[in-house]
């Protein structure tokens, strides 16, 4: 079992990495048969709509949307 402070620490280098994987195909560059993964642009924001929903960007060719989150 972890400390508190490892917890933490451990939280904190995966909110702070500005590169996590939203899992999802870049819509715009797959039509041209590229498979870019999209990134969240910040993680740590949901908005509280309902279905809730994380900002992801493509960093090939700059689409942003919305991802849908459970």
């Amino acid at each position: 079992m972890k400390t508190l402070t490892e917890h933490n620490a451990m939280i904190d280098s995966c909110v702070n990495d500005t590169k996590v994987g939203a899992g999802v195909l870049c819509p715009m560059c797959f039509e041209y048969k590229e498979e870019i993964q999209m990134y969240f642009t910040n993680q740590s924001i949901v908005l509280l709509t309902y279905p809730s929903k994380q900002e992801v960007y493509c960093p090939a060719c700059g689409f942003n949307d919305f991802k849908l989150s459970l």
